[in-house]
């Protein structure tokens, strides 16, 4: 099964949401939990500003500036050397984003990224909901070097 990266309908990759789903993921709310190579690799990605709000902090949810964080962490996952890690995305167009990163070499590579609308603020709020996301295809695989 394919699936068709956003702004390139003639380009496929492979679908790894079936991987991402199946995985037997131990999920937390809580960013310090989170292995401390993986939330380096995902700011790594951030091109400016290196923030993540945590769950129940304010951030810049659109593209009204305040001086906060532009993202917020939703949670995160650990699975078979592999880490999940989905937030929000403020700006012009509130989104999720989800990455997965395989963390058996040395340094966190990604495996899996998808983006999606966010609708209304927290309506990601656990695991549950996450994977209706990916399963109904309102968070899509994406190739980009920049979450």
């Amino acid at each position: 099964m394919a699936v068709l990266l956003m702004g390139n309908p003639a380009r496929s990759v492979p679908d790894r949401t079936a991987t991402f789903l199946s995985r037997a993921w131990a999920v937390t709310s809580d960013p310090a939990k989170v292995d401390r190579s993986v939330m380096q690799a995902l700011l790594d990605f951030f091109p400016s500003d290196k923030r993540l709000a945590s769950p129940k902090d304010p951030f810049d949810a659109t593209d009204v500036v305040s001086g906060r964080p532009t993202r917020r962490f939703l949670l995160a996952g650990e699975a078979q050397s592999c880490w999940f890690v989905a937030y929000e995305h403020g700006g012009r167009g509130h989104h999720i984003h989800l990455v997965v990163f395989d963390t058996s070499p040395s340094k966190p590579s990604v495996q899996f990224a998808a983006t999606g609308s966010a609708g209304v603020h927290d309506d990601i709020a656990g695991w549950q909901v996450l994977r209706a996301a990916v399963t109904g295809r309102q968070l899509r695989e994406l190739i980009s070097d920049e979450f």
